[in-house]
């Protein structure tokens, strides 16, 4: 025994170890003091007792007492018997089963045709889960929780065995089911109650007899109505004959037991029936809030009168009228406004504007004639200033209205951070609309006013412009672009001169750059005008398109009135063209309908704000001193398609006047001249007629 503590080196082997021996021991779960545990002091005896009392010994002892194990090994007296054996299957075979074996490999080689050949020979008896011991005639086998017995009702299971019988065919099995043969095979069905019919209830007739049999080697209930052949009397059977001579019968058949009734022979009895082609109402007829619905005519040689309307008959003269009360006098129709009869103005069919062929490429569309909007985008552009920016009724081409820019214009937001609609302007192009040119235009060669432009916010170079210009004589037009060294000097390289006389008049205006060649071509009311070729291919998209408007060049805002405007990505015209007098196309189909111009009868008031009454559909201006304008809502196809009669009235000192007409499929302009001395004259009144040809 050590009263200090050794190494483990100061052993020269475990068995010098004494029992007093201290060996030191670490309690690694005591982490109070330090996380590698407390060293504590343990006696090599008091370990070893541990060891040894947790060892049974005492079977120890007795495999040595089966051999002395250090020599003899493990096991010196045992009789081997082989444990593999008994526990396999093959331990159970005796010679009965072998015989039973022999047997059964006589009904067929089971390797190779499978257990079962036939079962015709076996009773189903023979089947390991069916006892139908105590069976009796008209049993049905039922289910029982573990055999298939004979009986007439219980049972529930699933079956595996009685499956396997050729003409048994059993599937999902289900409490109270019964094995019932279908005519092919025994399959589970419902249990139809076997002899036991606790829910069958026979009720026989009062009279006669009835009878209920049962076959036994059928298993079928025949029921045998009873005999009603000697009861007449059926309460709920009423036979009603005609009041003819002639009779009816109903007789019984006792061998069908149905009844046949024949009718009355009605050969004899003479029906007259009255024509009814034409019925008479002959007191008023009342609808009680109905309606009268159907096909067919409403034919009357009265009124046809009604809260909303009155229809009556023709007649030669007017008379006196109905408020709204519709008439036929002379073979035109009138209608009665509670004063006096007004006549209808009939119209020819109404005609189709065609679809735009070339709709895709459209950028720009405006009509103007309801607002400032781009039909194609339904953009709303700026407006530069709200009072100088107006839609107006006169003066027009072509539809209701126009818009007038009086020293203003409109932008159109086409960069490519905008709207991100396809606008390009670098490719081939056509820029065209009905302009009229006001008699105060102004602007010179330094200060041009731009008709169609382009504006670049960000970079000056991106602006180009149509320009119009004024001198003493001539209107003047040229193409500016800063980004074109040939073309950047305001106001642009020259391309057609007008004489002053053509303003105040409607001029069609298209400025088209060509795909192929990049010439650009203006055309004035269809004819080209370019006095040489013009070639720009350096014009630049803008971020805003302008319809006139101020540049950062220098330019000036227009004075004019713009209709009918369409810009496309395309060149639609590369000849002199006829200028369209009708409205441009507004879709890709052909939906818009424009009613035809009617005859019209009219009367103006001359003077310097001109006035019109009489039929609609025109407007009336004042071109200048002695010359007023009538322009069409709808535009005829051709200037031949009518013809004007006009007569001078009530002018001042009883000037006698004459009237020069010039008209156009839009217009119709009238001279007012003094026949004295061929002044103009514009005072009293014209009366003008408008006569289609037919």
């Amino acid at each position: 025994m050590t009263t200090t503590g050794k190494k483990i080196t100061d052993f020269a082997s475990l068995t010098s170890i004494a029992d007093g021996d201290i060996l030191l021991a670490v309690d690694a779960s005591d982490t109070t003091s330090s996380l590698e545990g407390t060293t504590k002091k343990v006696l090599f005896s008091e370990v070893r007792g541990s060891i040894v009392s947790g060892i049974n010994t005492s079977n120890w002892d007795a495999a040595y007492g089966w051999g002395n194990h250090a020599s003899a090994g493990y096991l010196s007296n045992f009789t081997e018997t082989d444990p593999v054996f008994n526990a396999h299957p093959s331990s159970n075979i005796t010679t009965t089963k072998i015989g039973q074996w022999d047997t059964s490999y006589g009904w067929g080689n089971h390797a190779i045709q499978g257990y079962l050949q036939s079962i015709s020979a076996l009773s189903i008896n023979a089947l390991g889960d069916v006892d139908t011991s105590g069976a009796s005639t008209n049993d049905v086998l039922k289910w029982n929780g573990t055999s298939w017995v004979p009986g007439v009702g219980g049972g529930v299971g699933s079956v595996a065995t009685l499956n396997d019988v050729g003409n048994v065919t059993i599937s999902s099995a289900s409490t109270g089911q019964v094995l019932k043969w279908s005519g092919t095979a025994w399959t589970n069905q419902a249990d139809a109650g076997g002899i036991a019919l606790g829910d069958l209830s026979v009720t026989t007739a009062s009279a006669g007899a009835a009878s209920l049999a049962y076959n036994n080697t059928s298993g079928a209930f025949t029921y045998t109505p009873p005999d009603l052949s000697s009861f007449i009397t059926l309460g709920d059977l009423s036979v009603t004959t005609a009041s003819a001579s002639a009779t009816a019968s109903l007789s019984y058949n006792n061998g069908t037991g149905e009844f046949t009734y024949t009718p009355p022979d009605l050969s004899s009895i003479v029906i007259n029936i009255v024509d009814d082609s034409s019925p008479q109402l002959g007191n008023n007829l009342d609808l009680n809030s109905n309606d009268i619905e159907g096909i067919g005519n409403i034919n009357i040689d009265g009124d046809l009168k009604g809260d909303a309307i009155r229809l009556t008959n023709n007649a030669t003269t007017p008379g006196s009228g109905n408020e709204r009360e519709i008439k036929v006098i002379g073979q035109a129709p009138y209608f009665y406004d509670g004063t006096d009869w007004r006549p209808f103005f009939l119209i020819d069919a109404p005609t189709q504007i065609p679809a735009d062929t070339n709709w895709d490429d459209v950028m720009i569309r405006s009509t103007f004639d309801l607002n400032i909007d781009d039909v194609k985008y339904n953009v709303t552009p700026t407006k530069s200033n709200n009072t100088n920016v107006q839609i107006v009724g006169s003066p027009t081409i072509v539809g209701n209205n126009s818009l007038s820019l009086n020293g203003a214009y409109l932008e159109y937001d086409v960069s490519d951070n905008g709207p991100g609609r396809p606008y390009n302007f670098n490719g081939a192009f056509t820029m065209e609309a009905w302009i009229y040119f006001n008699s105060n235009i102004v602007g010179d060669g330094s200060t041009p006013m731009v008709i169609f432009g382009g504006y670049g916010a960000a970079n000056s170079l991106d602006n180009w412009a149509l320009t119009v210009w004024q001198n003493s004589t001539t209107i003047r037009f040229s193409w500016f672009n800063p980004n074109n060294p040939n073309h950047n000097t305001l106001p642009g390289t020259f391309m057609l001169s007008r004489s002053n006389s053509n303003l105040g008049e409607w001029h069609h205006v298209a400025l088209v750059k060509e795909k192929v060649s990049g010439d650009i071509v203006l055309y004035w009311d269809g004819s080209q005008s370019n006095s040489t070729d013009l070639t720009d291919s350096d014009i630049l998209n803008p971020s805003e398109f302008r319809l006139g408007g101020l540049n950062d060049y220098g330019a000036v805002s227009i004075d004019a009135v713009y209709d009918d405007l369409r810009i496309s990505s395309s060149d639609r015209y590369s000849a002199n063209f006829t200028a369209p007098t009708s409205q441009l196309p507004i879709s890709g189909s052909t939906t818009q309908i424009l009613p035809p111009q009617a005859d019209k009868k009219l009367e103006i008031t001359l003077g310097s704000s001109p006035t019109i009454k009489g039929s609609p559909g025109v407007t009336v201006s004042r071109v200048s001193s002695g010359r007023y304008r009538l322009t069409f809502a709808s535009s005829y196809s051709n200037s031949t398609d009518y013809y004007v009669m006009a007569q001078g009235m009530n002018h001042a000192s009883s000037v006698a006047s004459y009237i020069r007409i010039q008209r156009t499929a839009s217009r119709v302009d009238l001279y007012v001249k003094n026949q004295e001395n061929n002044n103009e004259v514009d005072d009293g009144y014209v009366g003008v007629q408008i006569i289609n040809h037919s």
